[in-house]
């Protein structure tokens, strides 16, 4: 997906992979992409101020940090654990300047299956890169997550330097199935959502439309604040719709969003320009 240059991510969003034959006894791996552009020592300040943090919050017989686990210079694992034999283990790990903190959680004493898991997963960590020869796998902004999982979700935000009240978000899960309404049915008629918050939204567009080789339906509105007659608040959306769900036919929620909090700068035309311009620019990565 291609977005104005001025565009930069928004760091922190929880992203999920949850590993092929996992057991009741774990958990999938919650991963956050904490910054890009770190260096070592920044990385270790970080670690050390979660450190701290875990060592504050713990109780008697909860929240306990049972171990650090050093891996390497860009690699610490803590053990914590939670209550009897349930466990939280959280990777922080330093992969080409990206700083990256995975976790996942294990029961019945399992903790040393569940850091397995972590470290598996790291090794799975690229620097993301454009061209033919870029990684593959599931992209998460500065890096992609190149292993074979049963459930791959991330949710990406990006916010316009210039004006900060312009964000594009984007939701893509590889394998969840459609929901059972589409788009187009959940923003129509009186049951939905806008309506029964007594919004009252002018259609700028909306339809069906192909992306990435996948169907896919658009509505394109905007409403006028009951406090601000005189500013446009733009909501755009974008899903797909797909028979087979798979690494290259993925569930895509995409949004676009401007004028929320105040005034954005931009007419009608603008904004659907620049939505147009983000939307049909979608497609597989490269090698994919």
């Amino acid at each position: 997906m291609e977005l104005p240059k001025d565009f930069e991510q928004a760091m922190g969003s929880s992203s999920i992979f949850t590993p092929p034959g996992l057991t009741d006894a774990g958990a999938p791996i919650d991963v956050k992409v904490k910054a890009a552009a770190v260096d070592a020592a920044e990385f270790q300040r970080q670690v050390e101020l979660r450190r701290g943090a875990l060592l504050a919050a713990q109780r008697k017989a909860t929240n306990v940090l049972k171990e650090v686990i050093r891996v390497s210079k860009e690699a610490t694992i803590f053990r914590v654990m939670e209550i009897d034999d349930a466990y939280n283990d959280e990777l922080h790990l330093l992969r080409d300047g990206v700083y990256i903190v995975a976790s996942t959680d294990s029961y019945e004493n399992s903790y040393q299956k569940a850091e397995a898991r972590l470290l598996e997963f790291a090794g799975h960590v690229e620097k993301a890169g454009d061209g033919p020869n870029a990684p593959k796998g599931f992209c998460l902004g500065p890096v992609v997550v190149n292993g074979r999982y049963a459930g791959e979700y991330g949710k990406l935000s990006f916010r316009s330097k210039a004006a900060p009240d312009v964000q594009v978000s984007v939701v893509v899960d590889t394998y969840a199935p459609d929901e059972s309404k589409s788009l187009l049915q959940r923003v129509s008629g009186g049951d939905s959502l806008l309506t029964r918050m007594g919004a009252h939204p002018k259609v700028l567009r909306k339809g069906e439309l192909q992306v990435a080789g996948m169907n896919a339906q658009e509505w394109l509105a905007w409403i006028q604040p009951e406090d601000d007659s005189a500013r446009k608040q733009y909501s755009f959306a974008l899903e797909t719709r797909r028979p087979a769900p798979g690494p290259l036919q993925p569930s895509l929620h995409l949004e676009f969003d401007a004028g929320k909090r105040g005034e954005s700068g931009l007419s009608q035309e603008q904004a659907v320009a620049l939505w147009d311009s983000v939307s049909r620019s979608i497609r597989p990565r490269a090698g994919n």
